[in-house]
């Protein structure tokens, strides 16, 4: 399984091909490494492909090499500012937050296409939004085209 997202991001005029930027084999091993997860096929493809930036794909959203180191604390931190009694799974990744009122995970657990959950402020538990992440990341170019145009 090999996902093509830098093409889909240039195909759908997000961002043009000199504006993407992946990130290097030993920087996902590090992120492996700090969270003691093998992370799945399908992310790690996105991370080499276009992980450290794309455009203006994601500039509002915490999503990038950069960011996601941190997102799984802030996750937590909010979940107690929330007074939420739920916790994510010891193997979630924590890869997407918007305004610090949602973050998307995955759980590292072998699947190389995994789940996608979400968890808002107003929720009690996560909601799947996807049943795997290139279908997720398929939608969210889908999207963010249709709000953006084109470059």
């Amino acid at each position: 399984m090999h996902a093509d997202f830098k093409k889909w991001l240039i195909q759908a005029g997000i961002c043009k091909e000199n504006e993407i930027k992946g990130v290097a084999e030993a920087e996902i091993k590090s992120l492996e490494a700090t969270f003691s997860v093998t992370l799945p096929g399908s992310y790690k493809d996105f991370l080499r492909q276009c992980g450290v930036s794309a455009g203006v794909f994601c500039q509002d959203v915490d999503f990038f090499y950069d960011e996601i180191v941190r997102l799984k604390d802030d996750f937590t931190d909010a979940l107690d500012e929330w007074n939420k009694t739920f916790r994510p799974p010891e193997k979630a990744f924590v890869f997407s937050a918007y305004q610090g009122g949602s973050y998307h995970y995955f759980v590292c657990d072998g699947n190389d296409n995994p789940p996608i959950y979400v968890f808002y402020e107003e929720n009690l538990e996560p909601v799947i939004v996807a049943a795997e992440f290139i279908e997720y990341m398929k939608k969210y170019i889908s999207a963010h085209q249709g709000q953006r145009g084109q470059v």
